[in-house]
């Protein structure tokens, strides 16, 4: 679970695979509200998410902080005299490794900007109007790096953000998707076959060209079968 600073506190939805997705009931925070993230739930907050407002001059932010040795996928702005990271806001299926610009926050400010609009300064950060866009986040645990992501929307005027959920695949150094949900390998071709859901539809990719015949199933949570499609070459 995690705290929700803006709300209440409550237990999300887990699926128990490589990828492992947290459902929460979708937070708004405004006027300096904030969300300790925790991306893989083992009590140790690694992201905090937080809103800002200012009434001279008049404007928000969205900004977000770092803890550890963790990192957000993020260019570099400057704002004033201050460089810092601003967060990307992915699409959904962007993929999220290591071959992306990963930064964490200690530099100058020790924030990322996701959006800030002030009176009398140019708009900045990649999330000002974003609706269901995703961070691209690393933790490191235990010098075991994993990657997720976290779905968030910003107001136009960033007046507040809401957080909708999250996933981290739990198989070190592995890639996930923005927005993937769950990944399971099993059989004899496993290191083929990268399986995975969004939007209630399930993909099943062979990574290499797999000479095989067989069938997938899909069962519920109980086990039992609701569906299986025959697949040949």
């Amino acid at each position: 679970y995690s705290v929700l600073a803006c709300s209440s506190i409550a237990v999300g939805n887990s699926v128990d695979a490589q990828v492992i997705y947290t459902d929460i009931p979708d937070t708004t925070c405004s006027l300096g509200g904030y969300y300790d993230l925790d991306l893989n739930n083992d009590g140790t907050t690694d992201f905090s998410i937080m809103h800002s407002s200012s009434t001279s001059p008049v404007g928000n932010m969205v900004a977000m902080s770092v803890s550890n040795k963790n990192a957000v996928a993020a260019s570099m702005i400057t704002f004033g005299t201050y460089t810092m990271p601003a967060p990307f806001a992915f699409n959904v299926n962007t993929v999220i490794n290591n071959g992306l610009t990963w930064k964490d926050t200690t530099v100058n400010s020790g924030y990322g900007f996701l959006a800030v609009k002030v009176t009398g300064y140019p708009n900045l950060g990649n999330w000002l109007g974003a609706t269901d866009k995703y961070l691209g986040l690393k933790i490191d645990v235990a010098s075991q790096v994993y990657y997720g992501w976290a779905r968030l929307t910003v107001t136009a005027n960033a007046t507040s953000f809401t957080l909708k959920d999250y996933a981290y695949n739990s198989v070190p150094g592995q890639q996930i998707l923005a927005g993937q949900t769950v990944g399971i390998y099993e059989g004899p071709a496993a290191k083929n076959i990268f399986i995975h859901s969004n939007a209630k539809n399930i993909y099943v990719n062979l990574k290499d060209h797999v000479e095989a015949e067989g069938f997938v199933t899909i069962s519920d949570i109980l086990g039992q079968e609701i569906n299986r499609v025959n697949i040949a070459g």
